[in-house]
């Protein structure tokens, strides 16, 4: 069992070493072209919210950036997860989708999304229910 606890912005600068270092990993790992400075931006105008990953026994073990939107064509509510980070060798991913299914009921969503460029997660997820929907292919325009 993990618990989801929300980050205030005191906090996240408290632990800042190790959101950069998880984002940054994130970021490695995807090839994404932002910073985690971008990520902490967002953050601090309210754009999206981080959770922690906590252990019952306290430790932290990880962070999930979370942002909602409502679906333009179903109306439905959509939790989206995002820059999620799990310290190696934790081993709670199935414990997090709970956690996350939780909060989702609660808040009362219709859907959870979780995106990633990342191939290794496609394994991992299928393990804990979710499927491959769809995959989105970005090609950069050239100029001159």
């Amino acid at each position: 069992m993990v618990l989801l606890i929300p980050a205030s912005i005191p906090e996240l600068r408290a632990n800042w070493q190790f959101f950069v270092t998880g984002v940054g990993e994130v970021i490695d790992k995807c090839n994404a072209d932002f910073h985690p400075a971008d990520v902490y931006r967002e953050l601090t105008t309210g754009g999206v919210h981080l959770y922690w990953v906590e252990v019952p026994e306290g430790d932290c073990v990880g962070f999930t950036v979370l942002s909602d939107y409502t679906d333009r064509y179903s109306q439905k509510r959509v939790l989206n997860m995002d820059m999620t980070y799990l310290i190696p060798l934790s081993d709670v991913l199935l414990e997090l989708r709970d956690a996350v299914d939780a909060l989702a009921s609660e808040l009362e969503y219709d859907r959870i999304e979780w995106f990633s460029p990342r191939l290794g997660w496609d394994r991992q997820m299928e393990k804990i229910g979710f499927r491959s929907d769809s995959k989105l292919f970005v090609r950069e325009v050239q100029h001159g």
